[in-house]
This record gives C-alpha cells, structure tokens and sequence, in this order.
C-alpha cells in the first residue's frame, strides 16, 4: 500500500521535479530546474493576476495577496541564504572566470549596489511608519505588525542576494542540482515581486485599491506625508531595474557553472594594473566631455518640461527633438564608425551571446515600439510639433545600429594595441554617457508615455506598463554593454 501511494506521489509530482531515479548528473538538475521555473513563472502570472484584479480591494484578496508575497520571500531567503554558505564552503576549489570575465562586472554590481540601497532605504521608511502606525492605532496593530513582517524579509532577500552576487562576481561555481534550483527559486522570486508590483500600477487606477489603504494610517501618517511621499518616486525606479540586474547576473552565474573543470583554477590574485598612457587618458576625457556636451540639451529640455512646462510648451518640445535627433545622429555615426574599425582589426571570437545581449535584443523590441508609437503619434498630428517624427526616425536607426554594435562585439576582443582599439574606446565612452542619461531620464520622468506628451491619448496604462520597462532596460544595458566595449579596446 505504502509503494503504490509512493509511485502515486512520484507521478503527481512529475511535471513540477521531472527527475528520475538515475537523475544525478548537473545536466539533468539544470533540465530539471529549467523546467520547474517555467512552470512557477506561469502559475505566478495567474496567481498575481487574479489578486491584482478588479477585487482586490476586499480585505481577504488583499491579505491573500501579501500572503503569497511573503511566502515567495521566504523561499528566496532560504534558497539565497544556502548559495551563499554553499559558495563560502566550496570557495577553496572555485575557479576563477579568468580572460571570459565580463569587463563591465563591476559596474554592474556598482548599479547593482546603489539600487539594493535605495530599495532597502525605501522599505527601512516604510517600516518606521508602519511602526508609527501600529502604536497609534491599535485597531489596525495586526495590520501593520503583517507589512512590517513582509517589508523586513523584504530587506533580507535584496541584502542576501546582493551579498551573494558580490561575493562570487569573479568566480565559477560548480554545477550542482542545488546550484540550479536555488537559482531558479531566486530567479522566480525576483519575478514575482516585479510582476506583482507591475500588475498592481495597472490595476490601481480602476479598482482603486488604495481605498484599503486609506483604511490604515499609511497614506495619513506624518513620516509619509513629510519624507515618504517626496523621496518615493526617486526610490521606487530602481526596484525594477534591481530585480532585472540581479536576475541577469544569477542567470550569468549559471552559464559560467557548465565552465566548471574545464579552466585553471587560480587564487585570489590581486588584479595586474598598468599604468594608461597619458595620450590614452586624455582621449577619455575628450570622451567624456563630449558625451555630456551631447546629452546636456535633452536633460535640460526634459526637466524644463517635466517639472515646468508640463509637456505644453511647443518650443522646448522643438528644441528637445532636435537635441535628440542630433544625439541619435551621433550615435549612428559613433556605431557605424566603430563597426568599420572592429572589421580592420584581426578579431578573436568569444562564443555565444551573453545574457546581456539577449536582455539588449529583447528590450530593443520595446525601444522600436516606442518610437514607432511617437512616429504614428507626429504623423497624425498628436504631438505639439512635427520634428518628433524626425527624432523618431533616427532614434529607430539609432537602437538597431547600436545593438548590432555592442551583441557583435560582446564576444570579440582587440589581440594588440592599435590606433583603430583607442579610437573605438573613445567612442564607446561617449555612447555610454549618452545611454546612461536617457536611462536616468527615462527612470525619473513622468510624462515618458502620458496624454500629456501625446495630445488626445486618455488612456496610457498598457502602453507605460509594457513600453517604460524595456525602454529604460535597453538604455542601461545599452549603457553596461558600451562600458564593456570600451574595457576591451582599450590599449593598456
């Protein structure tokens, strides 16, 4: 009796852990967590969808809702928290990434960093008012003691997984069936929390779901009103783009496992640096200079009409057109430049695409709907001025040379120094200044996709829900892969 209710269990079971008896090999575990995530990802979408939807006002939806929260939470913990001690344990026979090493790694994890601390301090303000609110309200103490709880494991998984991902950047960890499938818990951990918060702006406007809250002190407490509600929309950005750097940098850690027993293991070495000529170091600095002389116009055309205008004023929607048709001009050139110049140099190949370039192809999707939503928009007459048209045309021309760029040369390196290698890093440099302040803009402006911009479109949540996204994705990872492009090229 017992072996058939076993077998029953085991064939139950089989879609979710599709492993058998002579399951031990990574292979079959990476198979297995592969599948496992998938099927966790479409029960997410239509898990978070129902609670999101039209009724998620009622009370029990609303506690449902942060009950899977928490328990998705507490799964990522524990998975982030046994990879970190599993790492520790293993670090004197890991080996190290070597001459594969991404060269814009830091800078990642640099982003990286800076995005954990501002949702960390986002969540720490959140906690001191549902602190404040569980004192002075002792009718509503359950309620708040329950965020508090989910807000501070919330603050455990980013400061775990930023730990985690830090502490083996350089390093490749051996496949195991435990190394994937805490990965793919993490990986659907992080999914959630973004789908649940992206599903929750699309709803919040027609199920008003912040009538719940108003039940609480939250929206009324004085800690909100006076801090929370100025600092919020400079700290809730970078929480999308937190759950995206991470999740790639994990998916990375992954890949690099299959690497495992096939380099040299090395020791914790200190990084061999020479000193850059001062020829070189001054190119930079040109590129620099120019790269913020370039986008200097669009950020203070954007501001002026984010912040004073409102979008209505048709002459500094001119004047950001044209800044942004010169830009795009530039950057097409910059590409196309650098593409000549890669061809006369003997290249040597690094494989398949990084987990970046799929990120930058998939995103660029996006980029190209959304100028093609601003073309459509100019040419039937929904925009202030006809010269959008014009910017969108080269911002179209803009992403598709620039995405070739930065996926051809993401597995290519400069064999020696050569003038063509300096001349590229240069322009590399200028392309990431120019794609890391449209992301800065992109991340912080209101009016991006608004019938404020576009006169006579009322409704815009799909569009901002599917387009701000993978626009702001594209120019940061536009931004990461041209810091690479410039790393490599760079003479020594």
């Amino acid at each position: 009796m017992s072996n058939t209710v076993l077998q029953v269990c085991r064939l139950l079971l089989l879609p979710l852990f599709p492993v058998s008896r002579r399951n031990k090999t990574p292979r079959d575990g990476e198979v297995a967590s592969k599948l496992f995530l998938s099927h966790v990802l479409a029960g997410i979408v239509v898990l978070f969808g129902v609670l999101s939807g039209q009724k998620a006002v009622l009370e029990k939806i609303f506690f449902s809702k942060w009950a899977a929260i928490i328990i998705c939470i507490c799964v990522g913990v524990l998975a982030v928290l046994s990879l970190l001690i599993s790492s520790y344990r293993q670090r004197p026979r890991v080996q190290s990434t070597g001459t594969e090493e991404d060269p814009s790694i830091i800078l990642q994890l640099t982003f990286l960093w800076g995005f954990g601390l501002a949702l960390t301090i986002y969540l720490g303000i959140n906690i001191v008012t549902y602190f404040q609110c569980a004192m002075k309200r002792p009718d509503d103490f359950a309620h708040s003691i329950f965020l508090i709880l989910v807000d501070s494991l919330y603050i455990m998984f980013t400061v775990f997984q930023v730990m985690f991902l830090t502490y083996n950047k350089r390093y490749i960890l051996k496949a195991t069936i435990h190394l994937h499938f805490s990965i793919a818990c993490i990986l659907a951990v992080n999914f959630a929390l973004w789908y649940s918060s992206t599903i929750h702006t699309l709803f919040a406007s027609e199920n008003k779901t912040t009538g719940f809250s108003n039940r609480s002190c939250f929206l009324s407490s004085e800690i909100q009103n006076k801090l929370g509600s100025q600092i919020t929309s400079v700290l809730l950005p970078p929480q999308i783009e937190f759950y995206i750097l991470a999740s790639t940098l994990l998916i990375s850690l992954w890949q690099n496992s299959t690497k495992f027993g096939t380099t040299q293991r090395t020791e914790d070495n200190e990084d061999l640096r020479t000193n850059i000529p001062s020829g070189v170091n001054g190119k930079s600095i040109l590129a620099v200079t120019l790269g913020i002389f370039i986008n200097i116009p669009i950020f203070i055309s954007t501001v002026l009409l984010d912040f004073v205008y409102e979008w209505q004023n048709k002459y500094v929607v001119i004047c950001l057109d044209v800044s942004e048709t010169l830009s795009a001009i530039c950057s097409c050139v910059l590409a196309y430049v650098c593409l000549r110049n890669i061809r006369k140099i003997s290249m040597t190949s690094r494989g398949s695409l990084l987990v970046r370039d799929y990120i930058l192809i998939l995103s660029s999707t996006g980029m190209m709907a959304y100028f093609m939503m601003g073309f459509l928009a100019g040419v039937t007459g929904y925009t202030l001025s006809k010269t959008t048209v014009v910017s969108r045309i080269f911002g179209m021309m803009e992403t598709f040379l620039q995405t070739y760029l930065l996926t051809r040369s993401s597995r290519q390196t400069a064999p020696e120094n050569r003038q063509e290698s300096s001349f590229i890093s240069c322009c590399a440099m200028i392309l990431v200044i120019t794609n890391l302040s449209y992301w800065i803009l992109d991340s912080f402006n209101k009016h991006i996709i608004t019938k404020s911009r576009y006169i006579g479109f009322t409704d815009w949540n799909v569009e901002e829900v599917l387009f701000i996204p993978l626009v702001t994705f594209y120019r940061f990872f536009s931004g990461m892969g041209a810091y690479s492009l410039y790393k490599r090229f760079k003479p020594n």
